[in-house]
């Protein structure tokens, strides 16, 4: 069975870390004889499944693990693994939560693009990120229906708070600029 020291050793240099309530968890898992407190099936701690339910929802199961910053990119390479592999070459891809739902959506016009190519001729996004306060979605080749839809992705972004996806009130500044509604200008100590 895993310590809980070596529970805090495993999250070390991780993109999640134990939650708040990590000890009343593990005391589950003790008394379960190092099983998963969150599972039917006999399964030892930390289960096979964790590091998915970390990406997708940001906490495992049973919560004992949590996501300390936001990191779409495993979920976007899961769901659309032929848009980013390709061969070994590094892929920037950084953006806050509010413009997920924006750039799912551009990633499934490029797929459905993709099928009227051979599959040695497909698009490839090499990378997404925002930059000065705009969303920048970049491939390796282009087709006008391509350019159209990072255009419409672009412009959607740019309407649509990076923190919180609210289309309210939204505006780019700061020294930093982002693109984030009022709200979350204020709540982040924006001027």
């Amino acid at each position: 069975m895993i310590s809980f020291e070596d529970l805090k050793i495993y999250c070390k240099n991780k993109h999640f870390s134990l939650s708040e309530n990590a000890e009343t968890i593990y005391e589950s898992i003790k008394r379960r004889r190092g099983m998963c407190p969150c599972r039917v099936d006999e399964v030892m701690c930390p289960c096979p499944d964790h590091l998915d339910e970390i990406d997708d929802v940001g906490h495992c199961k049973c919560n004992l693990f949590v996501r300390t910053y936001y990191d779409p990119f495993p979920k976007f390479r899961r769901k659309y693994p032929d848009l980013f592999d390709i061969g070994g070459y590094f892929i920037s891809f950084g953006f806050g939560p509010g413009w997920e739902h924006i750039v799912d959506l551009a990633c499934s016009r490029i797929q459905r693009e993709n099928e009227k190519f051979k599959p040695e001729d497909r698009m490839k996004i090499v990378q997404v990120k925002e930059k000065f306060g705009g969303l920048r979605l970049y491939t390796n080749m282009y087709t006008d229906e391509t350019e159209k839809i990072i255009d419409i992705a672009e412009r959607a972004a740019a309407e649509t708070c990076e923190n919180c996806g609210s289309k309210e009130d939204v505006s780019a500044k700061g020294g930093w600029i982002k693109t984030y509604c009022a709200k979350c200008h204020e709540a982040l100590g924006r001027k």
